[in-house]
C-alpha cells in the first residue's frame, strides 16, 4: 500500500491550479497540437525530474535550515553548480511561489464572489435556486460574448427579491473592484501566525476538491455530448498558433521537482523511483488530458467562450458548480498560508538569516504580499497569462535548466561526460528558452 500512496503523493502535489485552466490552454493550441504538446511536456518535465532523483545519490547529506522542502534543491545546485545554482535557485522559487500566490488571490475571489451570490440567491428564493435563461439550454455561459455582470444580474432578479437593491448590492459585491479587498478580513491574520502547521492538517482536502472537479467535468461533458465540428463554427481548431500558452502552463502543471525529493526520501525501496515517478507522471497525464479533452470537445458553444478558469463557464445557478467553487475555496484558503510562510521565511532566511525576526518584519513582508496580490486581483486577474508565464520562468530554471547542467557537471566529474549527452541536455535547456520566448508572441 505504501508504494500506492507514494504515486498518489506526486500526483495530489502536482495537481493545482493548472488544472482548472487546462481546457482552455488546449484549445490555444489546438485539439491535435496540444495532445502532443501535453505528451512531450510530461515526457521532458519526467525525465529532468528524475536527473534530480538521481543527483540525491550522489549527494546525500543535505543541510536542511528550515522547513522548506525547496532548500534542498538549492543545496544540490549549490554542490554542483556553486553560489550562482544555490541564489539564483532560490530566486526562482521565490518568484514561481509568489505566482501562485497572486493567482491562488483570483481564484479565491472568484470562487467567493460566486458562492455569496449564490447563497443570495438560495435564500431569496424559498429554497430553491432557478436556473437562468441565459443558460438553460447548454447548461454553459459565454461571459467574453457579452456583460459578465449580466448573467448575474438575471439571476439574482429570477430569484424573486423583493425589496433587495440588486444593483447596489454589485456595485458593493464586485469581482475585482471590491471582492479581493473583503477576502483580506479572512486571509490577512492568518498569514501572520508564527507557525502555518495547524493548516497541514487539511491537505486531503485538495485530493478531494480535484476528485470532485474530475467528476464534475466528465459529468457535464456527457450530459453535454461531443460536439465535434471541424466546419469552424463552433471554433474547433487542431492547430493553433498560440500553443505557447499551453506549454507555459503545463511547466506549472508538471512541476514538482522542487519537491520530489523529500517525497522519495520516503519510499521504502530507492531503486523503483524511476518505476514509480512514471506511474505518478502517467496519472498525471491521463488527468489533465481528461479534463481538457472532456471539456473541449463537449463544449457546445464556440471555443473562444472558453475561458481561463473553466468554472467560470457555468452559471452561478449551478448547484454542481456551486460545490465545485466552496470545495476548490476552502482549499485555497488552507493552502495560500502555507505557500505565503514557505516565501517569507526564504525572504527572511536570506536577508536576516532569522525565520521570524520580529512580528514587525513579519507584518510588513505579508502586507506587500497581499498588496501585490490585491492589484493583480483588481487589475490584471488574468490567471491564464499569469499561469503561463510564471510556469514558463520557473520552468526554464527548475525543469530545463538545473536538472540538465547539474547532470553533465555530475558527468564530467566522473569523466563519463560525452558529445551526444550535451546536445541532448543542451537541447533541453534551448527548449525551456524558447518557452520563455513564446510566451511572449501570443496574440
Amino acid at each position: 500500500m505504501k508504494f500506492i500512496f507514494y504515486r498518489f503523493s506526486i500526483w495530489n502535489t502536482m495537481m493545482g491550479t493548472s488544472l482548472l485552466a487546462m481546457p482552455w490552454a488546449l484549445g490555444q493550441a489546438g485539439l491535435l497540437l496540444g495532445l502532443g504538446i501535453i505528451l512531450i511536456m510530461g515526457g521532458i518535465c519526467l525525465y529532468t525530474c528524475y536527473l534530480l532523483v538521481k543527483s540525491e545519490s550522489h549527494y546525500s547529506t543535505f543541510q536542511i535550515v528550515c522547513y522548506v522542502l525547496v532548500i534542498e534543491y538549492t543545496d544540490i545546485a549549490n554542490k554542483f553548480l556553486g553560489r550562482w545554482g544555490k541564489y539564483s535557485s532560490l530566486f526562482f522559487s521565490i518568484l514561481t511561489m509568489f505566482g501562485s500566490l497572486i493567482v491562488y488571490w483570483i481564484l479565491m475571489s472568484s470562487f467567493l464572489y460566486n458562492i455569496v451570490l449564490y447563497i443570495i440567491g438560495l435564500q431569496y428564493n424559498d429554497g430553491g435556486v432557478t436556473t437562468n435563461s441565459t443558460s438553460s439550454k447548454y447548461d454553459v455561459i459565454c461571459p467574453s460574448a457579452s456583460n459578465a455582470t449580466t448573467s448575474e444580474l438575471n439571476f439574482l432578479q429570477t430569484a424573486n427579491m423583493s425589496g433587495f437593491n440588486v444593483d447596489l448590492f454589485l456595485q458593493l459585491w464586485d469581482k475585482q473592484k471590491t471582492v479581493p479587498l473583503f477576502l483580506l478580513v479572512v486571509m490577512f491574520p492568518i498569514l501572520n501566525l508564527k507557525s502555518p502547521t495547524f493548516f497541514t492538517k487539511f491537505n486531503s482536502l485538495g485530493a478531494i476538491s480535484v476528485c470532485y472537479l474530475i467528476f464534475f467535468v466528465v459529468f457535464k461533458s456527457v450530459r453535454l455530448g461531443i460536439n465535434f465540428d471541424l466546419s469552424g463554427s463552433h471554433g474547433i481548431k487542431l492547430v493553433n498558433w498560440n500553443f505557447p500558452a499551453l506549454s507555459g502552463i503545463l511547466a506549472m502543471g508538471f512541476f514538482i521537482h522542487n519537491c520530489i525529493l523529500a517525497i522519495v526520501r520516503n519510499q521504502e525501496n530507492p531503486k523503483n523511483n524511476g518505476r514509480d515517478l512514471s506511474i505518478a507522471y502517467l496519472f498525471v497525464f491521463v488527468t489533465y488530458t481528461t479534463i481538457s479533452v472532456c471539456f473541449y470537445l463537449s463544449f457546445p458553444m464556440h471555443r473562444s467562450c472558453i475561458q481561463p478558469i473553466l468554472l467560470d463557464n457555468f452559471p452561478v445557478s449551478d448547484i454542481m458548480a456551486f460545490f465545485a467553487r466552496i470545495g476548490l475555496f476552502f482549499q485555497l484558503v488552507t493552502v495560500y498560508p502555507l505557500l505565503n510562510y514557505i516565501v517569507r521565511i526564504q525572504i527572511l532566511l536570506i536577508v536576516f538569516k532569522k525565520a521570524w525576526p520580529s512580528i514587525r518584519h513579519v507584518l510588513l513582508l505579508n502586507i506587500g504580499f497581499v498588496t501585490f496580490c490585491v492589484l493583480f486581483a483588481v487589475f490584471y486577474p488574468h490567471i491564464g497569462t499569469i499561469i503561463r508565464f510564471a510556469g514558463a520562468f520557473c520552468g526554464l530554471a527548475y525543469i530545463f535548466t538545473f536538472p540538465p547542467v547539474i547532470y553533465l557537471v555530475y558527468c564530467k566529474r566522473i569523466g563519463t561526460l560525452t558529445t551526444a549527452k550535451i546536445i541532448i541536455h543542451g537541447f533541453i535547456v534551448l527548449i525551456g528558452v524558447t518557452n520563455v520566448i513564446g510566451q511572449f508572441l501570443i496574440l
